[in-house]
């Protein structure tokens, strides 16, 4: 197995949610830290994972934590009804310190010192908890995914703490945990979610409605979309995108399935990427704001989710980037707590994760087991063709090509993902037409590599034949395939240049500009070759 990366602190297993204490609501947390000002330091984040060199003396005092942070610790825990494991949280992610499970259980801290009754708080802050807390499934490959503790938000302890830029991180924690628990509580009114081999399945049908669980993989496909015409120099295009991308995540995001929390973090990074062409998009604020809205109840009605969406709204754009990675490592690590880690989502969830941070702490080997073990149980339910053999195929092929380290298998993958697709998107009649989903998808991403593979390895014919049919049936799509046919023209294009073939490189150019003048207009037939 391999070994965890010690970080200089203890490490103490998570207690389970208080089980003395009522439930009760965040009204008094989220009361209490919006009345803080976030304090703003000129120094730029780097993060990275802490190490006994970044823990700075002055956070100890006698053996202890110093006082200001044991203040703050006390607040979260009797004054916002924080339960025990969410302040571990917070402590170690924002502040760097492990608190042990017994701080609060004995000791002058203890509640018996504090003059509590046991089982019962107080009337003046009522703990919100779950009422019932999944135990995840026994992993058929049980050595460490990742080889390190949670991720944290700063490099470096001053003293005295910065415990004021924190707040809005301490509230997206907070109601980020709430959500999660509560989802996955099957004793909850909301708790109608669970998980099977590919994602997360509702177990209440009249939860459900027209828009399928496949919404959030098509919105957050469009913002790469509007970022590629961005680039390409067609913003007015970017902007309509964007508007068709808002107007759809309205209608999937009322049924808040948990499939969102693995689109969010990266659509977020996106946004901040379109944003970065220009400020007139302003499209991370318009999405967040768009999702707040969605995401409550009624007008003015505060659920968790649309909490965990405003607090992003007011984060420093200093500290944006790094509030993103705790709070995609603590959704990950949350879901694969209750659910396992052996589910495909959660397994695709890690594969973003690390392709943005801390790929370095990623144990590829466990990771690709656990990918194999996982194709195996799909293969044996699905055939390989069908949607769920293609979605568990593409993940798979994802993971092996950008994070497994394995090239053997990252080709093989990627040219049986290759086959599926083309299969399964070939026209049935001469009317139909194909959507922008998770099979066209994987056909796009599993086309460009194969051939670049193949460039590289001198099949100028392969490459060449797999990009001109991969062209041709992406422009015969919707709005999304149309684009993504037009990036992978730019790219077709300067390969022909570099295989000397200039004429037809200009050729392929201005097919492209016809892509991008037509977006909104009528598609080409399909053509019935293949390749």
């Amino acid at each position: 197995m391999s070994s965890q990366i010690s970080h200089g602190a203890v490490d103490e297993p998570v207690s389970q949610p208080d089980s003395h204490m009522e439930e009760g609501s965040a009204q008094n947390f989220n009361q209490l830290l919006d009345s803080d000002q976030v304090w703003r330091t000129p120094q730029p984040f780097s993060p990275r994972l802490p190490t006994p060199n970044n823990l700075q003396d002055g956070i100890y005092l006698s053996g202890g934590i110093c006082p200001e942070l044991r203040e703050r610790l006390d607040e979260l825990y009797f004054d916002c009804g924080c339960q025990l494991r969410l302040v571990q949280d917070i402590t170690w992610r924002l502040y760097h310190f492990s608190v042990p499970d017994h701080w609060y259980k004995e000791g002058p801290n203890s509640f018996r010192r504090q003059g509590l009754r046991k089982n019962k708080f107080g009337p003046q802050t009522p703990r919100w908890r779950p009422n019932k807390i999944l135990t995840a499934p026994e992993a058929y490959v049980r050595t460490q995914l990742v080889l390190a503790e949670k991720a944290v938000m700063t490099p470096i302890l001053a003293h005295p703490i910065a415990l004021l830029r924190y707040r809005k991180q301490e509230m997206i924690l907070h109601h980020l945990d709430r959500y999660i628990y509560t989802i996955f509580d099957p004793e909850s009114k909301n708790g109608k979610w669970t998980a099977d081999l590919l994602g997360f399945t509702c177990t209440d049908p009249e939860k459900l409605g027209p828009n399928n669980l496949k919404d959030w993989q098509l919105w957050a496909d469009q913002f790469y979309g509007a970022s590629t015409l961005i680039n390409a120099g067609h913003p007015e295009k970017a902007s309509t995108t964007l508007d068709r991308c808002l107007s759809g995540m309205r209608d999937a995001g009322r049924f808040q399935d948990p499939s969102l929390l693995a689109k969010l973090w990266r659509v977020c990074l996106r946004t901040r990427v379109i944003d970065s062409h220009g400020q007139q998009f302003c499209a991370l604020q318009r999405v967040l704001g768009t999702l707040e809205e969605t995401f409550s109840l009624e007008p003015g009605v505060i659920t968790p989710l649309s909490a965990v969406i405003r607090t992003l709204r007011e984060v420093d754009s200093e500290d944006f980037k790094s509030t993103m990675r705790i709070g995609a490592d603590m959704t990950i690590r949350t879901i694969a707590s209750l659910m396992g880690d052996e589910n495909a989502m959660v397994l695709h969830m890690w594969s973003h994760y690390f392709m943005n941070w801390d790929r370095q702490y990623l144990d590829q080997a466990t990771f690709v087991l656990k990918f194999q073990h996982l194709w195996l149980r799909v293969h044996s339910l699905h055939d390989g063709s069908s949607e769920e053999g293609i979605a568990i195929t593409y993940y798979y092929a994802y993971a092996a090509y950008y994070l497994g380290d394995v090239e053997l298998l990252s080709e093989q993958m990627l040219r049986e993902l290759f086959g599926l697709t083309t299969g399964f998107l070939r026209p049935r009649s001469e009317v139909e037409r194909i959507e922008w989903r998770l099979p066209t998808l994987a056909f796009a991403f599993s086309a460009r590599l194969v051939a670049s593979i193949d460039r590289k390895k001198g099949r100028k014919d392969s490459s060449h034949s797999i990009m001109t049919y991969a062209i041709e049936r992406l422009e015969a799509g919707d709005r999304e395939c149309r684009t993504r046919a037009a990036m992978l023209g730019k790219i077709f294009a300067r390969w022909l240049r570099g295989w000397g073939e200039k004429d037809e490189a200009g050729l392929m150019m201005d097919r492209v500009a016809r892509l991008y003048d037509n977006l909104d207009g009528e598609r080409r037939e399909p053509s019935q070759d293949t390749p």
